[in-house]
């Protein structure tokens, strides 16, 4: 039985647990203790004193006394595994031994674990193998989701599994699809199938006689010291003894994670980090504007504007209506509510220049919101343009405010910084490999994204390099499994000589114009997309000050369709006319990459 994590006792009081770190406590432990298990999801305060940056201290068992680990928790650090039992079956000597499929945690997948991954999660695999019943240690129960969701007290070794993971091809698959394409392809057997085979199973007692006979005679050739697995009586097991007191051979149970392998999981940009580095002053920043708008159990109205390059997350804005009427609902009257919603809120809206629209009214009514009394409303917004503000409505930008905080484009010590946290206790990398990956990055973009992307592929390369020559020889040396300069160049060449950026070099003067107005359009504005009409205005303006002549609006019109065609530009569908929307289909950064050091057009390069 788990102890409690405060008084390291167990007993029968009622426990409750961390959603996060799993650990257990005592509801008369806790500070301040609680009568009754909450509903929903729970925290505990170290986890959400670690969650906020802060030095957590966990209590210290008493003296004499060491705290020993659950199997839970070993199961959940690979040190041990859960299986399925298909069959068993007793051998000669007497010995059972089953079949089982194994089950992994979401680390020993090659995706690594995820960010919607619980705690508890397992993925069912298709990995078999044959092993002792005396390898078994005990029961544990593996639930679907809606067997998990009802197991409330059902003690300490209860999992979650909801998908089966493809060992060979990398592949998840939702095991009630499985289950229910067997159902749909089977076919139910006859009557006289069913009796066939109770014919052939059913023993007469002279098979039985004969069979506890030989059963006996191997038992006296065996060594006095072999202690069965199972008792037996006429064939069937009961009474399993010495449970786990063999170990399960390493060639048997499905590899562990390589050191390339764990390195390409932890470098996917879907992963969440443990840390944010190089980023304490900008959190710093934010931290300090939070808590001077909270103060003295007040909550002044205020807004913070935060840009920079590209880098961050983008949130989905499927629920943006639904968000919409009830922030308007709770913030518009002006009318103080209960005590029950009497916190304040904080409202983070990433790429908030997707919000303008033509009279800007959205904007409007949420940064309106801070100003009503009594709503406790505090609104940071997040783009990548900087002077997003200035472009804005008078009334707009008066009710924004004027703090800003910029986070600038990283350099390579910060990049290197980042890419080792992730790396941190796997040896997969020389350091001068990451620190040329950091340079490359660094001076292109200081994209934190494409530096993570480069070492992810480095380490691709490398590991299948090795698996290859592993394939001809039988073992590989150690020192030649860390990613070098050679894989990271080969990393590097394949990103920026895509076909996309080798269709952007090796086409005519013009389409190089067109796509350089358009990243400086689109980097003037601060949108995602802009109009013909506004892209030709552009065109025009380069042309006439560097010396080029305007080829008019039906010649730049084919030249947009023509990059439309190769994918480099989207265009709206329909009718081709002015007002046509546009957009990049790739990151500018390709195009600065592929047009900045042109021969022919060397000028581009100041507006890139």
């Amino acid at each position: 039985m788990e102890e409690c994590r405060m008084c390291f006792k167990a007993g029968r009081a009622v426990m409750i647990e961390c959603d996060d770190c799993l650990g257990g406590y005592h509801l008369k432990c806790l500070k301040p203790p609680l009568k009754e298990v909450p509903e929903g999801d729970w925290i505990c305060g170290f986890c959400e004193a670690r969650k906020l940056g802060k030095e957590v201290e966990l209590p210290l068992p008493p003296q004499g006394k060491k705290r020993m680990r659950t199997m839970r928790e070993k199961l959940l650090s690979s040190d041990l595994w859960a299986a399925h039992i298909e069959s068993i079956w007793k051998e000669l000597d007497c010995s059972f031994w089953c079949r089982i499929r194994w089950y992994v945690i979401p680390e020993e997948t090659a995706a690594g674990r995820q960010a919607h991954n619980l705690r508890r999660e397992l993925y069912r695999t298709n990995d078999f193998a044959d092993i002792e019943m005396e390898s078994i240690l005990r029961q544990c129960s593996v639930m679907n989701p809606k067997e998990y969701a009802k197991a409330n007290n059902e003690g300490d070794d209860v999992f979650l599994c909801e998908y089966e993971y493809d060992i060979h091809w990398h592949s998840f698959k939702r095991i009630a699809d499985i289950d229910s394409g067997e159902e749909d392809g089977e076919e139910a057997d006859s009557d006289e199938d069913w009796n066939i085979q109770k014919d052939s199973d059913s023993n007469t007692d002279e098979d039985i006689g004969y069979e506890e006979e030989s059963i006996k005679n191997l038992i006296s050739n065996l060594s006095p010291a072999h202690q069965l697995a199972a008792n037996s009586r006429k064939g069937q097991f009961f009474g399993l003894q010495k449970i786990g007191t063999k170990k399960i051979p390493e060639h048997v149970r499905c590899h562990k994670p390589t050191e390339l392998e764990r390195a390409k999981a932890t470098l996917l940009l879907a992963s969440l980090p443990k840390s944010l580095p190089c980023r304490n002053k900008e959190m710093e920043e934010i931290t300090t504007f939070i808590k001077g708008a909270i103060c003295d159990d007040q909550c002044l109205g205020r807004c913070l504007y935060i840009h920079g390059v590209p880098g961050t997350g983008k949130w989905a804005q499927s629920q943006l209506e639904k968000a919409l009427h009830l922030l308007n609902e709770r913030f518009s009257d002006g009318k103080k509510t209960g005590n029950k919603d009497d916190r304040p809120c904080i409202l983070l809206i990433d790429e908030l220049d997707l919000l303008v629209t033509r009279n800007q009214s959205v904007l409007y009514n949420i940064l309106d919101w801070p100003t009503k009394p009594h709503s406790k409303l505090i609104v940071i917004g997040i783009a990548n343009t900087m002077d997003l503000p200035e472009k804005l409505l008078p009334r707009i930008s008066s009710r924004m405010g004027i703090q800003r905080l910029c986070f600038g484009p990283y350099n390579y010590q910060q990049l290197q910084e980042i890419i080792s946290s992730r790396l941190k206790g796997i040896d997969a990398f020389d350091k001068q490999a990451i620190e040329f990956a950091s340079r490359k990055v660094a001076a292109i973009s200081g994209d934190a994204r494409r530096a993570l992307e480069i070492c992810r592929r480095a380490a691709e390369i490398k590991d299948y390099h090795l698996k290859k020559l592993n394939s001809t020889t039988e073992s590989v040396s150690l020192g030649k499994s860390l990613v070098g300069m050679a894989e990271v160049e080969a990393a590097i060449q394949e990103m920026f000589q895509a076909p996309h950026i080798q269709v952007m070099r090796s086409c005519s003067k013009l389409s190089k114009i067109f796509l350089t107005a358009l990243v400086h359009e689109l980097y003037k504005t601060g949108m995602g997309e802009t109009t013909f009409e506004k892209l030709a205005i552009t065109v025009s303006c380069l042309c006439t000050s560097n010396g080029e002549a305007f080829p008019g609006y039906d010649t730049l019109l084919k030249v947009g369709c023509k990059l439309g065609e190769c994918r480099i530009i989207l265009c709206e569908p329909g009718s081709k006319h002015r007002l046509q929307k546009l957009q990049l289909n790739f990151p500018s950064d390709d195009v600065s990459f592929a047009l900045k050091d042109g021969k022919d057009l060397p000028w581009l390069t100041k507006y890139l």
